[in-house]
């Protein structure tokens, strides 16, 4: 009988401890970790990276101007290359627009030219950034780009009708989900 009192007694103190450490783990300091964690790991700000190919045959043939506004206002600029590259960056929520006009220059005769190469589109890409700027996700964007080979009298009809033009809105809630 004695061996059973002590083997209680010593369980009976056992779970007096077990519970007593259980409680005390649980401060009231984990909250503020959690809302650290939480903080560090909010999404602020998205990058939208545009590029946009372009034939030797437009930068040589044609006048091509890119206007986009990452927020701060329009801004213009002539490509000069054939592939004309931006990065857009703002805090979340965000809205950007892209456009593009191209236009046959008008000291060219297209009859004269036997074949003209037309790139249309655009690839859009975008990272979503972290209060301690990591990347959280890649949003989905859009886009997409392809060439065509035509007569320069049937690129000149194209391209003038404003078939390669294109104006491109993007609106970002403050998780950096796309609004439209």
């Amino acid at each position: 009988m004695k061996t059973k009192k002590f083997y209680l007694a010593a369980l009976t103190v056992m779970c007096s401890m077990t519970m007593t450490t259980m409680f005390t783990a649980c401060g009231d300091d984990d909250d503020d970790k959690i809302d650290s964690i939480i903080e560090q790991n909010k999404k602020v700000s998205i990058d939208l990276d545009l590029s946009m190919p372009l034939s030797e045959d437009m930068l040589k043939y044609c006048d091509i101007v890119v206007t986009y506004n990452d927020g701060t206002g329009e801004k213009t600029e002539t490509p000069t290359t054939q592939n004309w590259e931006k990065t857009l960056s703002s805090k979340l929520p965000a809205s950007f627009s892209f456009a593009r006009t191209v236009r046959m220059k008008s000291d060219v005769d297209p009859d004269a030219i036997e074949s003209f190469t037309i790139c249309y589109g655009f690839i859009p890409t975008g990272k979503v950034y972290t209060a301690s700027g990591g990347i959280v996700k890649m949003p989905e964007t859009g886009g997409g780009s392809n060439s065509v080979s035509l007569k320069g009298s049937a690129a000149a009809l194209v391209i003038n009708e404003g078939k390669l033009d294109f104006n491109v809105a993007y609106a970002f809630d403050a998780n950096g989900n796309r609004l439209n």
